[in-house]
């Protein structure tokens, strides 16, 4: 689900899912850079590798890229799978799209790139869109709009990230900023008092 032209994951790394709604993150050894393309079906032996957690992200780590192939013609990139704030931990290394999300006011003026940027949904859930200096896009500033990103779910620490692939997956940002609905907690005692 990667796509390594667009410079958004380092050039040894490598996200893949498959048909059960699982991903995962392939970290070939270092100084071996792979050539799958998105949408390619392939086959990966991970013989020797190790699976570990990085922060928090599932990864196979030290897979050999030269015992890795395309087992077939490649066939479409598997469509985005429609997600909350709250489910990218569960759906980690899989290609998502959130509704009703925007760049945290905060942030506006800073570019992508230039670290994570703060995000959140309607209910002010927050999560990083995390961008390489790198990607492709690197440099643009970032949308003051709100609407539907799309990328891969990661998740670094106790922080949830979007990793946008490319400047596409950030189009859907095309509605007004809005503010963030949060609830004011009240007692018991509070209510009784309302009425």
């Amino acid at each position: 689900t990667s796509d390594r032209s667009q410079g958004n994951v380092a050039a040894n790394r490598l996200f893949m899912q498959d048909g059960s709604n699982r991903g995962i993150c392939i970290a070939f050894r270092e100084g071996q850079n792979h050539s799958f393309e998105p949408g390619d079906e392939a086959e990966v032996q991970v013989y020797g590798a190790t699976l570990e957690s990085e922060n928090g992200l599932l990864v196979v780590k030290d897979a050999m890229a030269s015992r890795s192939r395309n087992t077939g013609a490649p066939g479409d990139m598997p469509a985005a799978i429609e997600a909350s704030v709250a489910q990218i931990a569960s759906l980690q290394s899989m290609y998502i799209y959130i509704k009703d999300v925007q760049v945290q006011s905060a942030e506006f003026g800073k570019t992508y790139g230039s670290g994570q940027i703060g995000s959140e949904d309607r209910f002010a859930n927050g999560f990083a869109l995390s961008t390489d200096a790198g990607a492709s896009f690197a440099g643009n500033t970032v949308s003051e709009l709100g609407g539907i990103i799309s990328g891969i779910a990661s998740i670094d620490g106790d922080r949830l990230l979007l990793m946008p692939r490319n400047a596409s997956d950030l189009t859907g940002l095309n509605q007004p900023h809005f503010t963030p609905i949060t609830a004011t907690p009240i007692t018991v005692k509070d209510l009784r008092a309302m009425s």
